[in-house]
């Protein structure tokens, strides 16, 4: 019971000093630059792929190259340093 007390007021004081926020924040904020790089990545890759379709349109690789980095450069951006 107390080792769970101990538990509880180390992640209250996380809340009342406001650094959960932060965290939320600075992730949402990496998430984001994830995403667009993953697709700007993506889509430059795909346009270098022969047979690329003349109509501009984003081919399979294009969205399994953004999966993939989008899953490996996300999980760089939850380490912490």
């Amino acid at each position: 019971e107390d080792e769970a007390e101990a538990v509880l007021g180390h992640e209250i004081a996380h809340v009342a000093t406001g650094d959960m926020i932060t965290m939320a924040l600075q992730q949402g904020v990496l998430n984001t630059f994830v995403i667009v790089l993953a697709r700007v990545v993506g889509g430059i890759i795909d346009s270098a792929l022969p047979g690329n379709r003349e109509g501009g349109g984003r081919g399979f690789a294009h969205f399994i190259i953004v999966f993939v980095l989008e899953r490996e450069v996300g999980l760089l951006a939850t380490m912490d340093a």
